[in-house]
């Protein structure tokens, strides 16, 4: 497991729906890495204060893509 691996199954890990194989490797990486825990952490904060707001919207599948690439650059260095 590497960090752009984690990036792609973390959504799967804070759902709560990950294979528990892949579980294992992803949450060994995750106690490796200090750069891939705050990436969960941050992203858990997040979703948690996403949740608490009155309203949602959503974000553009333009704006979605930029975001994506955003972060898999930042892992990248």
């Amino acid at each position: 497991m590497d960090c752009l691996e984690l990036l792609e199954l973390i959504s799967d890990y804070l759902d709560g729906v990950m294979e528990e194989d892949m579980l294992v490797d992803l949450e060994s990486h995750i106690h490796a890495c200090r750069k891939c825990q705050i990436m969960v952490e941050t992203t858990r904060r997040t979703i948690s204060i996403s949740k608490n707001c009155f309203y949602t919207t959503s974000i553009p599948k333009a704006v979605h893509t930029r975001l994506h690439y955003t972060l898999r650059m930042k892992i990248k260095k």
